[in-house]
């Protein structure tokens, strides 16, 4: 087992909360009710939860989120990945992780607890691992819009006019966690027809919202944070 990078902080801070601080968290989540999403959990904890700071205890929460999924995705008794996982945070190259894992028995019983947060995690923890099974999965988004002169066949003339172009930029995160981006280049019918696929796409969500409540299901829904420009 490898520790991804960018997971490495995130698990050297929910080792290192004291035991304080670790009860307010699983009292926050033991609370919350069945089909809370990711973002709905992390929110409870970071507005009941005092002592860290608020980008801590997200990160916390994140790799919690993670410890539970790939756990789940391995499909193997605790007893077996506890260890696995250990060692792998004894390899990592992330000092802070290290020191954090520098007693096993703290270790263990600390990951022990998180795969024990209760239904309402479990929820949250598979249904945000459901929706990033994915090659990539979106981070961000930004479009730039510049003008283009064009010029005549000599560069020292004025320009006799220009176009309008727009770039849009989108980040995601590719399968070893990594942030990557690359650009698109759109025309004002592009944006038009991006900008109703995505409407289209609202609508479809909300019919299929419908549906699961007809179910009787429940709607985790999406903890993905959006942006752009």
């Amino acid at each position: 087992m490898i520790i991804p990078p960018s997971t490495q902080p995130k698990l050297a801070a929910l080792l290192s909360f004291d035991e304080a601080v670790f009860s307010q968290i699983e009292q926050a989540i033991k609370g919350a009710r069945v089909g809370s999403s990711a973002a709905d959990l992390t929110s409870l904890v970071v507005k009941n939860v005092t002592g860290p700071g608020d980008d801590e205890l997200r990160s916390a929460m994140s790799a919690a989120f993670e410890v539970y999924r790939v756990s789940a995705h391995r499909s193997v008794p605790a007893e077996q990945f506890i260890p696995d996982l250990f060692e792998a945070a004894r390899d990592a190259r992330t000092e802070r992780l290290k020191e954090a894992a520098a007693d096993e028995q703290a270790f263990s019983n600390r990951i022990r607890r998180v795969l024990s947060l209760g239904p309402s995690f479990a929820v949250a923890a598979k249904a945000s691992g459901l929706r990033d099974s994915h090659e990539r999965t979106y981070c961000h988004s930004r479009v730039l819009t510049d003008i283009r002169p064009i010029f005549r066949e000599s560069a020292t003339d004025p320009p006799v006019g220009g176009i309008v172009t727009h770039a849009l930029l989108i980040g995601y995160h590719g399968d070893d966690g990594a942030v990557r981006t690359f650009f698109v280049n759109l025309s004002d019918m592009d944006v038009t027809g991006l900008m109703a696929n995505l409407e289209r796409a609202k609508v479809k969500g909300r019919t299929v919202a419908t549906l699961l409540t007809k179910a009787g299901l429940t709607n985790v829904g999406s903890d993905a944070e959006v942006s752009g420009e």
